[in-house]
């Protein structure tokens, strides 16, 4: 079998599209959308496409050249997509269907794994942009959100990458962050950073006596002399995120989020070059959107970067234990 299995998420993928397409109107057919070659009703025609093609690839059947969809009605948009999802669950049912390596219209190989992610990724993504462009961010599956990333970073090249990223990444995350994560869509790490943003990042990450330090740090005080290894570079790794919309406007989460999630990936980049332990960078928030404080409540967060030396150390394995929303990304 793959590495990693995400079947069973590719199906729940299609149960998703077609919740999003159940919901739109003949009035939003003419809508944009984030998908610059679609507008609502051509991203609809799209993506059941391409969900009927990720059937009859688990079936063995190559897919045609080209990217024309043939049409499809809005009224029956959603039964095809569950119908589709049927048809995949039988194609892709065999445990042997991820280890076979199919031949695609530009030439490339796959395996079937990497196929499953492919088309996880696609259905998640377009799904979100059909949501975006209706007013139904809310209603998306937030459990997608982690896998279909997982799954892209799997198979796409790093030369296709804009943070030139060849490292894997495992993510966690708890509910109140997921709900921030769902609406930040695919192409949040293409957000741009504040310039002290940027030029912390830029400067990478440096290694000395068995720590992580950041070479443009912003904390510029040394840790508590009692401090274990994990505390001190919690305290000295911390990058404070702060955004210049007010607190009443809920959009701070997302644009904080975009970009802890930006600057960790960067600074992570470079975690192969320390040898042995895990690293993780915790992006966290001041407040879940319905809970905050008044009297204490900012539109900030913050950015931790660490090594993993023991379990207690593991941040990704505790995030739901916090209230606040919370997101944990682990390289080794």
């Amino acid at each position: 079998m793959a590495d990693s299995d995400r079947r069973s998420t590719l199906l729940d993928s299609y149960e998703n599209a077609a919740v999003i397409v159940s919901g739109i109107v003949p009035d939003e057919l003419g809508h944009p959308t984030p998908c610059p070659k679609y507008d609502v009703a051509g991203l609809i025609d799209h993506l059941v496409e391409a969900a009927h093609r990720a059937a009859a690839l688990g079936r063995g059947q190559a897919p045609p050249p080209g990217d024309e969809s043939p049409h499809v009605e809005l009224s029956d948009a959603p039964r095809q997509l569950r119908s589709a999802a049927e048809q995949a669950a039988q194609a892709w049912g065999d445990n042997s269907s991820l280890s076979v390596r199919h031949t695609m219209p530009w030439g490339e190989q796959y395996t079937g794994g990497t196929l499953v992610d492919m088309y996880l990724a696609e259905l998640a993504a377009h799904a979100w942009d059909l949501a975006r462009a209706t007013g139904q961010i809310d209603t998306l599956d937030p459990s997608l959100a982690v896998p279909a990333l997982e799954g892209a970073r799997a198979w796409i090249k790093p030369q296709y990458r804009t943070l030139g990223d060849h490292v894997a990444m495992r993510w966690a995350m708890n509910d109140s962050m997921a709900s921030i994560f769902r609406g930040i869509g695919p192409s949040f790490p293409l957000e741009m950073l504040p310039p002290e943003l940027d030029s912390l990042a830029r400067a990478g990450v440096l290694r000395s006596e068995g720590r992580v330090h950041l070479a443009m740090p912003q904390v510029k005080t040394a840790p508590p002399q009692d401090f274990d290894d994990y505390s001190a570079e919690c305290w000295s790794n911390e990058v404070l995120l702060e955004s210049q919309l007010p607190p009443s406007d809920p959009a701070w989460r997302s644009e904080l989020v975009a970009w802890g999630v930006t600057v960790a990936e960067r600074l992570l980049r470079m975690a192969p070059d320390i040898p042995g332990l895990p690293v993780q960078a915790t992006v966290s928030l001041q407040s879940a959107p319905g809970k905050e404080d008044p009297e204490v409540d900012y539109a900030v967060g913050a950015l931790h970067l660490y090594c993993v030396r023991t379990s207690a150390d593991d941040s990704s394995s505790s995030v739901d234990q916090f209230d606040q929303p919370v997101l944990v990304v682990t390289v080794q």
